[in-house]
């Protein structure tokens, strides 16, 4: 969810605002910064899985047969 927002805060809303305004794009740059966002979200998916990390978080506490 954090690498989902991180895309669209940190890399949509820049690219839309750099390929409409700054490279005179207009709504073609707007679409085209809507078309791109979720490839490097999905690039930062892929990185996060194949790293394991995933692996260690826990949603809940697990309890052990030493703990009961």
């Amino acid at each position: 969810m954090g690498i989902t927002l991180l895309s669209l805060w940190l890399v949509r809303l820049p690219l839309a605002k750099l390929f409409a305004d700054k490279l005179g794009m207009g709504p073609k740059g707007i679409f085209l910064a809507i078309a791109v966002s979720p490839i490097v979200g999905l690039t930062l998916n892929l990185i996060y899985y194949y790293s394991g990390r995933w692996e260690s978080r826990n949603l809940v506490k697990r309890e052990t047969i030493s703990d009961v």
